[in-house]
């Protein structure tokens, strides 16, 4: 019997990616809580919407992020595994809780691609699910880029 979360998330299914993220943050010093519960939260939040969606469409294509390139303030360039190239624009969204140090540009840029999620995430261990992202850069590709299915 799976045990859920009061989201009605699957503490089973979750756990081990929480975990395993949790203690790549850790550096062996006392971490701080709070911290730590909005990583939780925010990992949690990303599982359980990437379910979710699934759920209403299990074609959607799971697509990998392989490059960022960080094009000018809030705007980033993305490349996935499957070769589309596209813009994504941030820079009309409000960033809170665990994503409010990317509301500094200097900290947005430094974005970089965490191979091990296949998408993009910031020093503060901060990430974000590919799917939204794909669909974004679909709707933005730059001249060249391919889409094979």
């Amino acid at each position: 019997m799976a045990i859920a979360d009061d989201r009605g998330v699957p503490t089973f299914a979750m756990q081990p990616t929480v975990t395993r993220r949790l203690a790549r943050e850790g550096d062996g010093e006392q971490d701080d809580a709070a911290g730590r519960e909005a990583l939780k939260d925010a990992l949690i939040g990303r599982w359980a919407a990437h379910i979710a969606r699934s759920r209403m469409n299990a074609m959607d294509p799971l697509v990998d992020v392989i490059e960022v390139e960080v094009i000018g303030e809030y705007r980033l360039c993305l490349t996935f595994e499957d070769g589309t190239v596209g813009e994504v624009a941030f820079d009309e969204r409000e960033w809170r809780g665990a994503f409010e140090p990317l509301a500094d540009p200097a900290f947005f840029a430094q974005v970089r691609v965490d191979p091990e999620c296949g998408t993009i995430a910031w020093p503060n261990g901060v990430d974000m699910a590919p799917e939204p992202l794909y669909a974004e850069a679909r709707a933005h590709q730059r001249n060249g880029s391919s889409i094979s299915r």
